[in-house]
């Protein structure tokens, strides 16, 4: 009996294995299934020695939808920097592809992405010399009834 489980290890194997198909769908629309996601920080910049992240609103979005984008700039001593020239660039339309932090430190933005569905759209953002990119899925959209 070296090998048998008992019956509690195969209830926790079981959710386990179902919890990602449960939370799947969740009744909400695909856009919103999908969680942000954030990538750095990144730095130190150069000349200011900057330091910034980069968060999605979604990495898997419907084809010809938007994600909100939000950078976060901070200095070396982990004060928010106000006034930061921020580039984005990307698979999309942007609103506005150039922007500067507020004094909060923080600049936001929204892309509509334009790829085909089966698509990944790459989103980049940059501050100073350097660049912080994040892919997101580009799914089929559904059509309202």
């Amino acid at each position: 009996m070296a090998y048998a489980m008992d019956w509690k290890k195969i209830i926790i194997l079981f959710a386990l294995l179902l919890a990602p198909l449960a939370l799947a769908n969740c009744g909400l629309p695909a856009e919103n299934n999908s969680a942000a996601s954030t990538v750095g920080p990144k730095g130190p910049t150069f000349p200011s020695k900057l330091y910034f992240d980069l968060t999605v609103s979604s990495i898997v979005i419907q084809s010809g939808g938007s994600v909100q984008i939000t950078v976060r700039v901070w200095d070396s001593n982990g004060n928010m920097a106000g006034g930061v020239p921020v580039h984005a660039s990307g698979t999309g339309k942007w609103a506005t592809p150039t922007t500067s932090t507020g004094i909060d430190g923080m600049a936001h933005g929204f892309l509509e992405i334009t790829g085909g569905a089966g698509t990944v759209a790459y989103i980049t953002i940059t501050v100073e010399d350097s660049s912080l990119t994040i892919p997101v899925q580009v799914i089929a959209g559904t059509s309202a009834k």
